[in-house]
């Protein structure tokens, strides 16, 4: 915790009206004057903190809270590609924490285009190509997959991100609050894998599952780097089973997920 940098006058905090029946979830954030609000381009030691790094995640909530936010992360991101190390980024849009002024869109782009590994979900590729999205309205998980949509539509991603090598996009349908039918695809220079669909049926908490799969991608990138199909289905796996567990964070294991992906 050496390089902890204490600033702002308060920790962020959420809060959130869990969805039930036809009413879907609410979050309002308070992330005013917070410690993380107010970092700054040299507040953290990046060299140092990224010494012994294989990749450096971030995501598009960094780039939301402040300019001077925006501005680290940018810092950070520079001086990754500097020491060769990696960088990964979750493009994750929250239109309500975008409130200093910066354009939301020309933003993410520019982060985009900094990525080596890049994971979002079917909304955020949306608004970030303003392009309406390949249809999925699965119920079960005998459902067709429009995987040559899916392959158009990431390849104009690519395009757009040419230095990005791994392009993941995680796709949720939601016929109920606690009914949710997950599927995933990755673009791996090009060549387009695809996961199978998993069919929630006892949702228990949604909160943390797109971090859930971002870690799990990560977690994969460094243990199976040359196995994208493990990688994806790593990935989507540690989503599902965060379904499972109440509260932000999976609790699952390592070895849970393996054995998850072997069933």
């Amino acid at each position: 915790m050496s390089h902890v940098a204490y600033t702002g006058q308060k920790i962020g905090s959420y809060f959130l009206q869990q969805g039930a029946s036809r009413q879907k979830s609410t979050t309002v954030y308070d992330r005013d004057n917070t410690a993380f609000s107010t970092l700054k381009p040299g507040d953290l030691p990046w060299r140092e903190l990224l010494a012994d790094a294989a990749v450096f995640h971030t995501s598009g909530i960094s780039a939301a809270i402040s300019q001077s936010a925006a501005d680290a992360m940018f810092e950070a991101i520079d001086i990754a590609e500097q020491m060769g190390v990696k960088v990964s980024v979750d493009i994750n849009y929250r239109k309500n924490l975008w409130q200093y002024g910066a354009e939301p869109r020309a933003t993410l782009i520019r982060l985009m285009q900094k990525a080596d590994i890049m994971f979002g979900d079917a909304i955020e590729f949306e608004y970030i190509s303003d392009k309406r999205p390949v249809p999925f309205d699965a119920v079960s998980a005998d459902y067709p997959v429009d995987l040559e949509g899916y392959a158009k539509w990431l390849d104009e991603f690519y395009q757009l991100c040419p230095k990005c090598g791994k392009m993941i996009i995680g796709v949720r349908s939601q016929p109920a609050p606690t009914h949710h039918v997950l599927t995933a695809m990755l673009l791996d220079n090009g060549h387009m894998l695809h996961t199978r669909l998993n069919d929630i049926t006892n949702v228990i908490d949604p909160v943390g599952v797109g971090d859930a799969f971002s870690a799990g991608s990560i977690h994969a990138a460094l243990h199976f780097p040359e196995d994208g199909q493990k990688w994806l289905e790593y990935a989507l796996s540690a989503a599902t089973l965060k379904n499972q567990v109440p509260g932000d964070f999976n609790l699952s294991t390592d070895q849970q997920i393996l054995d998850f992906i072997k069933q």
